[in-house]
Order: C-alpha cells, then structure tokens, then sequence
C-alpha cells in the first residue's frame, strides 16, 4: 500500500525507481483507474445504466455517453463490456431498435449496431425493415394454419385463401403461394430444394438460409475447361454401398443432382473399426487445375502458452467440411457420377453442395470459416484464449466465469454459422485431450506414451521417427538420444528396404519411452519473463526456452525445446555457428508464440571465450542483432540445467603467428605423395616425412596436416597451400562433422577430429599461394614442399629441392624496383597499379611502363569521356556487346560485360554470337559479378530475341537497347574492347600457345584487380564489392548547363556525380548525363555593395592575387 500512495520510505524519486515492474505496473493500473472515474464538474451524474437515447440524439453520441459513464462508474473490467452492450441495446430509441432487430443476430456486437444504425434512412435500410416485418407476419400467419396435420384439405386450403387475402396478394400470387403450401405437407419431394424426406419448412436450405450468413471463399481456377475423369467399375458390393452413402447425402443436403460438364470417379473403402463404408472422391486431376490457396495456420500452436490455473473447456466441431457450403460457382465442377452393372442405366450424376473431402484448399476454406465464425468472440472477450485449429477448439479464460460467457458466446456464434457441436466430445474437466496432448491445470505431456518397436522396413523406420519428432519440442529428446536410429537412415533408400534395430537403436528408444513417460512441459506465467539456455552434453547443441517461478516448488517451467537440424549444409558446424542459429530460431520462436523477446540468454562459454566471441564472432552477432535483453554465463541452479551442461573454450588456435616450429605441408593426387618439411631451429637443416596416401590432393595434404598433429604435440605454425584444408583445420576443433560420403575424407576428418580434442597447445594456420615466385623463407618452404610432392622418387625428390632452391635464388630480388619489374614483365599492369603494389614512385612506375617493349608497341587510345548514362551504384546498369579477336581462333567471340558504375568487367569466349551464346555469357557473369538492374546492349539480332528476353525475364533483369547505327551510344563497353584487347597484346609474349580462356582470365586479372587510375586509385573489382559512391558529394552544389538542342544555358540545377569527361544533374525531367565542358559553376546574384563591403571585397582579391 505504501508503493501505491507514496508514502515512506517510497515517497522519494530514488526508492520509486527501483519498485518492482509488477508493482510499477499496478501502480499505472490504479491511477487510470481513478483518473477515468473522476466526476464532470456540475451536476450529480446519472447512473449509467438508466442513459437512454433521445429521438434526435445521434446513435453515436449516445453510446459515447454510456461508455463514458460506464468507465466512471464501474469497476470491473471484465464484465463492463457485456453490461455496456445490453444498455446500448435496450436504452436506444425505437427507430435504432428496429435498425438493431434488424440484424437478424441474438447478442450482436456495439460496432454492428453503429454500422446499423448508420444506415437509418437509407433505401437499403427501409426495404430491410419492410421485409423482415413482412416476412415475419406472413411465417406466424402460415405456421397457425399448418399446425395441425390432421386438419381437412378443405379447411386449411380456405384458411390458407384467407390469410393472402388478407395480405392484399393479388389472385396470381395467392395461386402461387397457394401451390407452395399445398406441397408442404404432400408426400413427394421437397418443393424448395426438390429432394424427398422432408417438408418446406424442415428443409435443410432454408434453415441454412436461417443461420448467419458468412461468405464462402471462391477458387481460382487455372483453366475453365471441363475436366471429365471416366468412372471406374466397381464390384457389385462396393456399388450397393456407394448408392446409400449418396442416398444418406441426398437427404442432408450435401449432394445435388446435376449435369456438370466436370467428373471426377468416386470409390468406397470399408473402416474396419466401425464396421461402415466411406464414400471417397479421386479430385486429383481437379486439385491440378485449382489454384493452391496455401494454409492459413502453418503449424501448431504452442499448448505451453496457455496460462497456468486458468479453466478449459475444448469443443469438437461434427462434420465440419460438410456443414460448409461451397461456393455457388464452384459446385458443378466437383460432379461425379454413380455407375451401374452392364451399364442398365444411365449414371446417376450428382455434384457436391458442401467441402469435398480430397479437395485440395478444402482444409484452408474450413480454417477461413471457422475463423470468420469466432472473430466476434474474440473481439467481445479479448483477455480470453480460443485456439482453433481445423474442427477442434480450446478456450480458456483467467476465471471460471469468463471461461463460461465465452463457451456460451462460441456456442452461440457458432450455430449461427451453420456449424454443428459434436456434444459428446465437450471437455469440461481435467486431463483434457488436445491435438494428441493431454493437458492438466500445469502441465503438458503426450497421450500416447508407447512407441512401437517392431521397425522391419525403412518406411517403419521413418514412421517412428516421424513419430517421435513429433514431441520432441515438448519433451527435449536430443540428437545425441537419437543418433543410434538416425544411422539406421543410411543405406538403400526404398522404402521396402530391410532395417533391423541394433543394440544401440534399442538403448535409445528404451531411453526414448522412459521419457515419454516421465519428461512433460508446463503452462506458462503470463506475468514472467522467458528466457533462453543453451545446453549440450556433447557436441551438439540445443536451446531450451524456460520460465523461472521461485515461488513453486519445481521453478523451472519448460515451454519448448529448441532444436536445429541434424543435417547441417555444411560439413563442419562450429560450436558458435551452432549457438547462433539456437538463438536465431529461439528468438523467432519466441516471437511467434508469445510476441516477445528474451530477457536472458545463457550461453554455454568460459569467460574468455565469451568476451572473444562477443567481439569477433560475426554468427554470433548477426544473432544477437537488435537483441534488448542480455546474455549471460551465469545459467540458473537446477539439477536438470546441470546434467545438460557443458561449458565451451576457447579453440586453441592462435590469431597471430607463435614463435615455435614452422612446418610446410603439401599433397599430389598424381604422385600420391603426402608431404610434412620443416626447417631444424638448432641445426637450421630442412627435414621432412613423405608417406603415401590414395586420394584426391586436398585428402592427401588433409593426411599430411593429421601426422603433423601427431608429430608435433608442441606448439607450432603451420603453412599450406591448399584454402581448403586451411579452412578445415580453422573450423573443426570442438565443432560437428556432418556424415560424408567419401570415406576417406570422412576418416581423415575423425582423425583429426578427435586428436585436437586432446591437444593442449597452441597452433597457428595459415594458407600461402604457390608457385608465388617470391622470396623469403615463406616461399621457400612452400616450394619444397610442393618438389617433395611432385617427385615419383627419392631422386626426383632431391632434384626438384635442388632445381626449386636454384629458382628461389635466382628470383631473389634485390629491391622493389626489380621485383616491380619483374611483376610487369608478367601481367603488363599500368604503371598506377605498379605505384600502389610496389610502393614506389609514379615516375619510377612509369620508367618501367614505357622500358616495356610490348608495351610501346601497343599503346592506348585517348579518351574524350563520357556522356552515356551511368549506374550511381554497383549493379545497377551494365553495358554489353560482342568483339573479335582473331588470334583465339574458333573462339574469337569474346562477349564482354562492363559495370558502368566500378568499370568491372567480365569476359567469355565463345565459339558464336547467337542467342544461346549470350545466355551462357550473362550466366557465368552473374555468378561472378552479381545480378545487374539493367543491362545496356546494341540492336543485333542475338539481343533483340525472344529467347534472350525470356532469360533476362526470368533473372528480373531489365533489357535496354542503345541508338541503332550509333557506336557512341554504347561508348563505355567500345572502350572496354579496346582495353582488354591491349592487354591481350601486351600479354601475348610467351602465351602464344596458351588456351583461349586462359588468356582471357590473365587479361581480367590485370584489368579487375590491378590496373587504376589517378582519378580510380582503387582497382575495378574493389569499387564494385565494396561499391563505393563515386565523386560521393557530402553537397550538391548548384550548376548551369548548355543545352545541345538549343545552345541555352539552362538551370541551375544540382550537380549528382560527376568523372573525368562528364558530369550527372538532376532536372526536372530527372537525371541527365551531359559532357563536363557543357557544365559550369552557379554564382547567385549578390546585393549591391555598400562602399565599406566593396572596399573590403577588393582587399581581399588583392591580397589573394598576390
């Protein structure tokens, strides 16, 4: 009480801050309260329960009274609503009354009445009213003079006579009606819907015409071409059943006759259990013409989530799918026939009225339905809980007598809808059955807590696991508890193939059954926070979103499992990886559930390795993106948490070189030599050990790096050539191997594996390119591995040390200036790129440029610039198109992409020019440079094709063409040619006999990744992944442009970007590419000077003249 008044000691700000949040909360609570319950100042007001509507009050002013009045005055929050709903209702004037009776509803909602009362006055409003009042006085008159079924046909037909005259029914329209009422009580079919069993006013049509009505969903069809599946014969057994199933749908409405177009066969299957016969549709070639609304609910909800202690009741819908009509204009097409023996008669046809079972959006009609039914429901209880799922229904409440007002109100609204309860299933008391759980007031577990273990066949195999995945969520069994049977998955895969349990598999489904039976989950706290830990025994992990109730004696309550999959794409999952995408998937779970985040997340890590992995781990950050909790080492004391706990550390690999032993490792898939060499620090002699083993390179070198794990239990620095198994061995200490198909691998792996498991030293990895050329002991140990490798013998060994040490020696360089030159001599770069690698001057790199002979030969062409519209950002529009270059022979089409906005360019060699060629180009530089917005070619035939078109459709790339006949529409990519074709030339020294693409891939080499400008100091390649803003202006001043149509001078404008040769301004006709020269500075007009202000402006010229 003191922290609701203030009083001391919480009458200070710093005592307030730190109340609890619950009691904050209340606080809040209880000062709306009161303030929404202040009197207006003046006189006394009226109880709101004796407001009523004057005749000229608008319906809308009147139901803001009562509900203002009704917040002031009463308390209780769950019953004000429904006390507000019937005053509007009673106390509202007559017109609004008649507007309301109108509605046709019992209880209808406050928004209703608005909406009808709205209405009042309008054409629409009137005939509503005019007809129900008709239609009522025409049923109560009828109804007396049909009461009596053994009353003389004279008698009734002169009372019926009677009560149409007294309608003022002219004589055609008594004779009609008279016709309707003689048939009711005839015999023979039904007047109104023409099938026999029942009279007028117990037919099922008009009494579904009686309920709510709710509008069906109609299908989308894919064709309105009639699809006729013949009937299939059916023995004299099945026929006989199938004729009383469609008598017993005959007369509930469910079936028609018709003489639709559209047919499909329809069979009987006898059940067993029941000892009856079920009437089947094959809709299979209808499904495939209907288009696939999807699920409206993907999944389960969470029974976790329904508070603890609060009250159930579950209610089982009868027959849902055929108390749902179908669309009007969709029945005809669900026609089947019934067939007779040798063909004696004609098929009996008939179509269906309501949801065909078979149907493939079936299902999602029934959710729509359902759904449309309950929606006042949840609006009038909104505190309640109703989970609906197909034809089955929870609903909870925080008390029995909410629980109770909201069963009343489904009830209600639910046979409004034409629905039928199946009364025999309402489940009022606890243990309650639902979607295969049985829930208590505080727990969650299975109903079936056997699992059968008789598994002879893989499809055996899978249906028990289908079966136990189904609870796992709730139950937590593991990967780890279920590895023995999911190795039982590898092999033949038909589903007939023989699987047999082993030992293992039976120690896991008997630890399986152990906890169907005494494992369960726990209905949540809705006033608790829920929190996130990551545990794991072993090496796999899993999450386990949790709540923590101190007051009970069990506080953790479980709520789910998290689980990810135990096929993960890659081949090695490291424990951060695994960490991060628990996390990923329990924040999105969480979300989905409960609309929440965590407010903690455990994570299983020693303290070091957490304060690492916060800062380094990218997985780890990009899962904890935009997270408002914490994260916390800390995981709370239970003995459950404990027993599935296992703290990670940080993986002994080292960021930074160790001073200790370097050794070099390398394999050939050719010799079969796998290759450790190190250099003695006492005796600084190179050793190695060479063994052989079968395999591709990367499984040899994989077996070298194993042996030097081996050998080498101290720290050491380890140098390969090979990305691949550098990566490898960086990823797979402490993390999950996925099961290969390659053995070989899969053992080298394993071995490693589990030798790192039990190492306690450093290491340091790291990956160098071969066959680099350059010197320093790097290279050098690099290069006698690789001899090592390449030799057949221990001769072929020795010399190839020997002819690879000569080599390092004679490409020893002096200084960077030679090295430089020797970089040239190779890739022919500009001298820009020769400055920017080699640190050295632009005079120095221009020296070399100009000493090259094949250089001079071939020299650039000068560039007038650009004024073609250029991309602002990386992908955003190419250029392409198609030049010739002879000396590749059959392949001397080279197509070129150019990127206008970074100049990166991708080139292929292709043996034509057609359509196909194209494709194939666009698709081998999409996959190297990415997906473009546009893409700028010329008008030739192999551009302007369907099949192109198709392609660059399908990528969702938009296709432009340049002026026809005008080479200077696509200037960029003319220049590109030639370029590519200078370095081609510069490069041909030596190459003369090289492949094509070969060639090719040198040229773009130089041209993406070392070639620049003084404008570009960054190479093509890097602009374009790290898309750089060109010229980015932190302004965009003013500019005045010359217009090349009219020579005026037009603007200002702002200036976008502009480059060497052209400038991009933004028009009111949007941006405008035009050359540099036609651009010039705006100078605003300035006021007119004061003599002071002239003499000071013609100082400062001075001053900055001289």
């Amino acid at each position: 009480m003191s922290k609701l008044t203030g009083d001391p000691p919480d009458d200070q700000n710093d005592n307030q801050v730190n109340l609890p949040r619950t009691a904050l909360d209340d606080i809040k609570k209880m000062a709306r309260r009161a303030f929404v319950q202040i009197q207006p100042a003046g006189s006394f007001e009226k109880a709101y329960n004796l407001i009523s509507q004057d005749s000229s009050e608008p319906f809308t002013t009147f139901v803001d009274r009562v509900i203002q009045a009704a917040e002031r005055q009463c308390g209780d929050d769950i019953a004000r609503p429904i006390m507000v709903r019937d005053i509007i209702e009673n106390n509202a004037s007559p017109e609004c009354k008649r507007a309301i009776k109108a509605l046709g509803k019992e209880r209808p909602t406050v928004p209703e009445m608005i909406d009808a009362c709205n209405q009042i006055g309008s054409p629409q409003h009137v005939a509503t009213i005019q007809a129900n009042e008709l239609g009522k006085t025409i049923g109560e008159k009828i109804e007396k003079a049909l009461t009596a079924q053994a009353a003389q046909a004279e008698t009734r037909d002169q009372k019926l006579t009677e009560i149409l005259a007294a309608l003022h029914l002219n004589s055609q329209q008594q004779d009609n009606t008279m016709a309707v009422m003689q048939a009711t009580v005839t015999s023979g079919p039904c007047y109104f819907c023409k099938r026999p069993g029942h009279i007028v006013k117990n037919c099922p049509d008009i009494k579904r015409g009686a309920t709510k009505a709710l509008s069906t969903l109609k299908l989308t069809w894919k064709t309105d071409t009639p699809v006729w599946v013949d009937q299939w014969p059916l023995p004299d057994n099945k026929l006989s059943a199938l004729k009383d199933l469609v008598a017993e749908q005959l007369q509930k409405g469910h079936i028609k006759p018709t003489n639709s177009p559209w047919n499909s066969p329809v069979f009987v299957i006898h059940k067993k259990t029941s000892n009856t016969w079920r009437l089947l549709q094959d809709l299979r070639k209808i499904n495939a013409v209907i288009e696939n609304m999807g699920p409206l609910q993907p999944g389960l909800p969470n029974l976790s989530m329904i508070p603890r202690d609060w009250p159930l009741v579950i209610i089982d819908l009868k027959d849902c799918f055929f108390n749902i009509p179908l669309h009007p204009d969709d029945a005809p097409r669900f026609a089947f026939s019934v067939p007779s023996t040798n063909l004696q008669e004609p098929l009996q046809r008939y179509h269906w009225l309501v949801l065909p079972q078979g149907m493939i959006n079936s299902p999602t009609i029934c959710q729509y339905f359902v759904a449309r039914a309950l929606s006042p429901v949840r609006e009038q209880f909104p505190q309640s809980v109703i989970l609906h799922y197909m034809d089955d229904l929870l609903i909870a409440a925080p008390t029995r007598k909410q629980m109770e007002m909201t069963r009343n109100c489904v009830v209600a609204e639910i046979k409004k809808s034409g629905l039928i309860i199946s009364e025999s299933k309402i489940q009022e008391t606890a243990p309650w059955k639902y979607l295969g759980w049985k829930l208590t007031e505080q727990s969650i577990t299975p109903q079936k807590i056997q699992i059968r273990t008789d598994v002879h066949t893989l499809q055996d195999l899978q249906q028990l696991l289908g079966e136990i995945n189904w609870v796992r969520p709730v139950l937590g069994i593991t990967a780890d508890e279920l590895a023995p049977l999911f190795d039982l998955l590898k092999g033949d895969n038909d589903i007939r193939s023989p699987r047999s349990l082993t030992p293992e598999a039976h120690k896991a489904l008997e630890e399986i059954t152990n906890a169907l039976q005494s494992r369960q989950a726990r209905r949540c706290v809705p006033d608790k926070p829920f929190f996130l830990a990551i545990l794991g025994e072993k090496l796999r992990l899993c999450g386990l979103i949790f709540q923590w109730d101190s007051y009970h004696k069990d506080p953790l309550l479980i709520i789910e499992w998290v689980f990810i999959s135990y096929r993960s794409p890659k081949t090695i999952l490291t424990p951060l990886e695994m960490m991060s995408q628990i996390i990923i998937k329990g924040r999105a779970r969480l979300l989905s559930i409960a609309g929440r985040e965590f407010a903690i997340i455990y994570l299983p890590m020693k303290k070091t390795y957490f304060d690492w992995a916060m800062q380094k781990s990218e997985d780890l950050l990009y899962a904890l993106l935009d997270f408002p909790g914490t994260c916390s080492i800390h995981y709370p004391a239970h003995k459950m948490i404990k027993a599935k706990l296992c703290y990670k550390e940080k993986p002994l690999i080292s960021e930074e070189p160790l001073d200790a032993v370097t050794i070099f490792t390398d394999g050939s898939g050719r010799t079969h030599n796998s290759v450790i060499t190190w250099q003695n620090k006492n005796t600084k002699t190179w050793e190695q050990d060479v063994q052989k083993v079968e395999g591709s390179p990367q499984i040899v070198e994989l077996a070298a790096v194993v042996r030097a794990f081996q050998l080498f239990p101290e720290p050491f620095n380890l140098i390969t050539d090979s990305a691949y198994v550098a990566n490898v061995i960086k990823r797979i200490e402490g993390s999950v191997l996925k099961d290969v198909n390659n053995d070989k691998l899969c053992l080298w792996l394993t071995c490693l594996c589990q030798i790192l498991s039990h190492r306690t030293n450093p290491y340091f990895i790291s990956h160098i390119r071969a066959h680099s050329g350059l010197p320093g002991f790097m290279a050098e140990g690099n290069a006698r591995a690789d001899a090592l490798a390449s030799a057949a013998s221990d001769e072929e060994s020795a010399a190839s040390i020997e002819n690879s040490t000569s080599v390092l020696a004679a490409t020893t360089l002096p200084n960077t200036v030679e090295q430089a030159k020797l970089s040239h001599a190779f890739f022919h770069q500009n001298a820009q790129a020769i400055k920017r690698d080699f640190h050295i001057s632009l005079e120095q790199a221009q020296n070399i440029v100009r000493a090259c002979p094949n250089c001079q030969q071939v020299q650039p062409l000068p560039s007038s610039g650009a004024t073609n519209p250029r991309g602002l950002e990386s992908l955003q529009k190419w250029q392409t198109d198609v030049t010739k270059y002879p000396s590749f022979g059959k392949l001397k089409n080279i197509h070129v992409s150019v990127d206008t906005f970074s100049n990166a360019v991708f080139a292929s060699v292709h043996a034509g020019e057609t359509a196909k060629h194209v494709c194939q180009h666009f698709s081998q530089a999409f996959s190297y440079l990415g997906v473009p917005q546009e893409i700028k070619t010329d008008n030739g035939p192999s551009y302007t094709s369907q099949e192109l078109a198709a392609f660059l459709n399908g990528w969702g790339v938009r296709h432009t063409f340049g002026i026809p006949y005008s080479p200077t529409s696509q200037g960029m990519i003319e220049r590109t040619h030639q370029t590519l074709k200078r370095i081609l030339d510069q490069q041909k020294g030596g190459e003369d006999q090289a492949a094509p693409q070969k060639r090719l891939n040198k040229a773009l080499y130089v041209y993406n990744f070392l070639n620049s400008s003084a404008e570009e100091p960054d190479p093509p390649i890097y602009r374009h992944f790290l898309n750089n803003k060109k010229a980015k202006l932190k302004e965009h001043p003013p500019v005045l442009i010359k217009n090349l149509d009219s020579g005026q001078i037009e603007g200002p404008y702002n200036l976008i970007t502009w480059g060497k040769g052209f400038a991009c301004v933004s028009t009111e006709k949007g941006l405008q590419w035009i050359p540099a020269k036609n651009v010039k500075p705006y100078h605003a007009s300035k006021p007119a000077e004061t003599p002071t202000s002239a003499s000071t402006a013609a100082n400062q010229e001075a001053s900055t003249q001289t």
